[in-house]
């Protein structure tokens, strides 16, 4: 943290990562974030709280206001703002030119609780120890920072310029940028520009027609500035289109490819950017000839498994082979969970379950929102964790966190479990007790002590199953009491008959020898 605010001494609050390094990895793997808190030797943090410990769903803000929810990320409550503390410099640094006529401005928002004393800007043409200093002036100042402003002279072609900002405030503090400086400076030429600008692009993967029109995004930079970057898109080899990639944030453009695909399609493209050069300098990705992908069939399943002690996840994938059935899996969601027409999502059981994150749940919400199929199991995950945003698209109501009591299990009667019970050997600790709201309906019940522990619902574009225990502790015994005819009736509920109505016959039969298949 302190690369931002120019301090190793001031390791204050960035993001609720827990009190280790190996939890703030985690958190920060999961969200992108990239200052844990591994530590708070001012005790800024520590005297806000009565234990000494540093929450765990606690952050700061871009205005450095502490902010506190005892529930989860999505509704913040400002606790206590760190005033005393806080100075930070935000700055962009200035690009290289080919003006040698006009000044070059230096702008930057300097954040200070307290009166700022300092606001210096330093440069020279040499990169030494010797500096000309700038007073910056203020430009513009709201509730939380001010905006500053100072311009360093025209230079000749072939000058490099090198420079830093610094700032101090009434608190006691004092910051640079970079951090580091004097030691590191900013720098920028000033000269003909013939560098041309760089698209960091990862071409596309293919798709599926839900998702379509696909969106295809790239970050573009240059050293002087970007003017335009262009997107050129073929269908099936046919005419060259066109279309403008807009700035999102940060250096990433993107646009939205059009017109009308079918399966098998092919689609080429390719991304040409210009900067703002005197004479325009260009880049095209790939540097010759298109990225290639194709609208293909989503494959069937996907198994999310980031349970600590997996148990399902293979016993669904043995089913999936038997049936002859395509499927990935993975410890994390992919990347495109698109590409899937339903993802099984296995959470596991305490001690060694795992909590849906909020961008986890976030993503197979969208994922459900494109028509997808989920199942989830989770012993906590209904009634005690947090709810996430795919939670209320289950319609479960999560009645108490349960004990440790889950089978024997049976089907509930008029659904696709009827005539099931199952002995259960899995994980059987607090297994939430659950109930169906709005149009929901049990599919699974404890039968002693009794309670619900499955429940289904058709959303109409879009359905779920959700259970409170776990797939792969189910005791195969005759049919329908097995777990490949369970799977079999769920793919059915999930509207995919077409990968198993070959086989159901023989199935409760138990005749596999005729069996084959091909998948999308």
């Amino acid at each position: 943290m302190w690369e931002t605010y120019g301090s190793e001494g001031l390791m204050v609050l960035a993001i609720g990562a827990g009190e280790n390094e190996a939890t703030a990895a985690t958190w920060r793997a999961t969200y992108g974030l990239t200052h844990p808190v591994l530590a708070d030797p001012t005790g800024a943090i520590y005297n806000l709280f009565g234990a000494g410990l540093v929450p765990h769903n606690s952050i700061i803000d871009g205005n450095v206001i502490l902010q506190y929810t005892e529930i989860g990320y999505d509704e913040p409550g400002v606790i206590a703002t760190i005033e005393h503390l806080l100075l930070n410099i935000d700055h962009a640094p200035v690009l290289d030119s080919e003006d040698d006529l006009n000044p070059y401005p230096v702008d930057c928002s300097i954040n200070s609780a307290t009166d700022v004393i300092e606001n210096d800007l330093h440069w020279n043409l040499d990169g030494g120890a010797t500096f000309t200093e700038v007073v910056l002036t203020p430009v513009m100042a709201d509730a939380y920072s001010t905006d500053y402003t100072a311009e360093i002279p025209a230079q000749p072609y072939g000058t490099t310029v090198y420079y830093y900002l610094s700032a101090a405030n009434t608190g006691g503090r004092a910051v640079t940028d970079p951090a580091n400086a004097p030691t590191g400076l900013h720098s920028f030429y000033v000269g003909v520009d013939s560098t041309p600008p760089v698209i960091d692009h990862q071409p596309m993967d293919d798709q599926v027609l839900v998702t379509w029109p696909a969106t295809v995004s790239a970050t573009v930079t240059d050293n002087q500035g970007v003017d335009t970057v262009i997107l050129e898109f073929m269908i099936n080899g046919g005419l060259v289109e066109t279309v403008p990639m807009t700035l999102e944030r940060n250096g990433v453009y993107s646009a939205d490819l059009y017109g009308s695909v079918l399966l098998g399609d092919m689609i080429e493209y390719r991304i040409t950017a210009v900067d703002v050069a005197a004479t325009p300098n260009s880049s095209v990705d790939p540097g010759s000839g298109y990225h290639i992908f194709f609208m293909v069939e989503p494959i069937p399943v996907f198994i999310f498994e980031p349970d600590g002690t997996p148990l399902s996840g293979a016993a669904i994938a043995q089913e999936l082979d038997t049936l002859g059935i395509d499927y990935d899996m993975g410890t994390t969601l992919s990347d495109n969970p698109s590409r899937y027409s339903s993802i099984f999502a296995c959470l596991g059981v305490y001690n060694s379950n795992h909590t849906l994150t909020s961008a986890e749940g976030q993503e197979l919400a969208s994922f459900l929102d494109y028509g997808g199929r989920l199942y989830m199991e989770g012993g906590d995950t209904w009634a005690y964790d947090s709810e996430t945003a795919v939670h209320p698209y289950f319609n479960i109501d999560g009645l108490s966190d349960g004990s440790s009591d889950a089978g024997p299990i049976s089907g509930a009667v008029g659904t696709f479990t009827e005539g099931m019970l199952f002995q259960y050997s899995g994980n059987n600790s607090y297994i939430d007790r659950i109930a169906p709201i709005g149009g929901a309906e049990a599919v699974f019940l404890n039968v002693t002590p009794a309670y619900i522990n499955g429940v289904a619902y058709d959303g109409g574009t879009y359905r779920t199953v959700g259970a409170s225990f776990e797939f792969g502790g189910l005791v195969d015994a005759t049919v329908p009491s097995t777990k490949g005819h369970l799977l079999m009736k769920i793919l059915e509920f999930f509207d995919m008959d077409h990968l198993v109505i070959l086989f159901e016959d023989d199935f409760e039969s138990g005749d596999l020898s005729g069996w084959s298949t091909s998948t999308p």
